[in-house]
């Protein structure tokens, strides 16, 4: 919606998914906490937004809260393996929002970036003071800048992280 402020990155070298050694994962978590920190600002008051399932023993249902701190997310907010369907690339199961007040320091998160890159949970930390969106999934990030400037300039600073594609459809 926004290709002119969208900038996405790759977690290991060479587009490579998941990491297969030690050195693998301290590169996926280095370059993952250094844009994420990069779009959201360290120390940043920010949105912290998860998928969950709404069905079974563990769902949050709508109008209940969850507490639910940074160190939980790896567990707590596991994706079951039914919620998401691989083939038809639809959820299985419905699912739900869970949202909280967040303050980024990407050390606070390190559970929820490996969780993600391990395809065991789905969400979005975002400065809703300044419009930055971090955005990772299995495999990189989208990220979302303020401005296009903005965008150019961390385009610069991550430039061996950039997927070939995303070069070409941002120019």
């Amino acid at each position: 919606m926004y290709p002119e402020r969208w900038l996405r990155i790759h977690s290991l070298p060479h587009g490579q998914r998941y990491p297969t050694s030690g050195w693998h994962q301290k590169e996926l978590v280095r370059r993952h906490s250094a844009v994420a920190t990069d779009v959201l600002g360290g120390g940043a008051v920010c949105v912290l937004l998860l998928l969950r399932s709404c069905t079974g023993p563990e769902s949050v249902g709508v109008g209940q809260r969850a507490a639910v701190t940074a160190g939980d997310l790896p567990d707590a907010l596991s994706l079951s393996p039914e919620l998401w369907d691989d083939e038809s690339g639809w959820f299985a199961v419905p699912v739900g929002l869970l949202g909280a007040q967040v303050i980024w320091q990407p050390a606070d998160f390190l559970g929820f970036i490996a969780a993600v890159a391990d395809d065991r949970v789905r969400g979005v930390v975002a400065n809703l003071a300044t419009g930055g969106v971090y955005a990772p999934y299995d495999g990189g990030a989208d990220l979302f800048f303020a401005t296009e400037i903005e965008r150019d300039l961390a385009r610069a600073r991550h430039a061996a992280w950039i997927p070939k594609l995303s070069e070409e459809s941002e120019t």
